[in-house]
């Protein structure tokens, strides 16, 4: 019997003991908080400024967001969207964190922009705009739906009037052909012999100026382009020829027809001794380019009538 309460007495202890014991152990050990998933609310909204936007234009819809705390562990995830006519461009962030000394917790203003763009005239629309984010070691994730976005997509006025603009174009250049037609029938003929004679006056001028620029400057490359250009165009408007397509023997011909056989062969030569002096490589002297040049003007000073 004795045995027996000693036994009793010796598991009461035991007990009491370990009850203490897992007291102690419950009271020292850190409490484990669960994790706080934020979400933010929307503070205000700014729609596209218009209602009404041509293929083309870029459409902001602004967001403003306001978080209860400052984070920097969350991070967004990509818009979710149905688009209807729209073609998503991106998202700009900007944040802008508001403490308050009164409070021991900061709060955080997001803007969020998101930049949309119509390829076709009709209607558009940006429906269920689902914005998520992840947030702690876990990836705990927040959702935040945005209201939707409707919005009129015409066509770029250009295109509309770009019709009566073809229109318009012809029917100036129609007006301004008929015009030029009319003035050309009524014009008064000039006289052969007054336009030959002014085309020798024109060229004997041109040939003084060229002179007097060889007087001052003395520049025989100069001088020997002047004198070629001038005969060019005496020999061009005289006979109707074309230098860049047609040859000295062409020119010879024509002028053989107009003119006598030896004033024609006399013009081919005058081209063929400016070509000399020019291309040749060797230096062109006073005396030669003199010449040349008097030979010019004694020439088309005997075409004068």
């Amino acid at each position: 019997m004795f045995s027996r309460k000693r036994l009793l007495i010796a598991f009461s202890g035991i007990m009491l003991v370990s009850s203490l014991n897992f007291t102690l152990c419950a009271e020292d050990s850190p409490s484990i908080e669960p994790e706080i998933i934020l979400t933010p609310t929307i503070k205000s909204l700014e729609p596209p400024k218009k209602k009404i936007y041509h293929t083309g234009e870029v459409i902001e819809y602004k967001i403003r967001l306001h978080w209860d705390q400052l984070v920097d562990n969350i991070r967004m995830s990509p818009v979710d969207a149905t688009l209807k006519n729209l073609e998503f461009v991106g998202v700009a962030q900007e944040t802008e964190s508001k403490s308050n000394e009164d409070d021991e917790k900061s709060g955080m203003d997001q803007l969020l922009t998101f930049r949309f763009t119509a390829q076709k005239a009709g209607p558009a629309a940006a429906t269920q705009l689902r914005l998520r984010w992840t947030q702690g070691s876990g990836a705990q994730t927040s959702e935040l739906v945005i209201p939707s976005l409707e919005l009129t997509i015409k066509a770029p006025l250009f295109s509309k009037a770009r019709p009566f603009l073809a229109y318009g174009a012809a029917l100036l250049v129609g007006l301004l052909s008929l015009i030029l037609f009319l003035v050309l029938r009524h014009k008064k003929p000039v006289p052969t012999e007054e336009i030959q004679q002014s085309l020798e006056e024109l060229s004997l001028g041109q040939l003084d100026k060229a002179q007097k620029s060889w007087d001052t400057k003395r520049n025989h490359k100069d001088f020997l382009a002047d004198l070629t250009r001038i005969l060019q165009r005496y020999s061009a408007q005289k006979l109707d020829w074309n230098p860049s397509q047609e040859d000295y023997n062409a020119l010879q011909k024509k002028a053989a027809e107009k003119w006598s056989k030896r004033e024609a062969q006399d013009l081919a030569d005058l081209f063929k001794m400016i070509e000399f002096e020019r291309f040749s490589g060797a230096s062109a002297y006073e005396e030669a380019t003199a010449t040349i040049r008097q030979r010019i003007y004694s020439f088309i000073q005997s075409k004068k009538i």
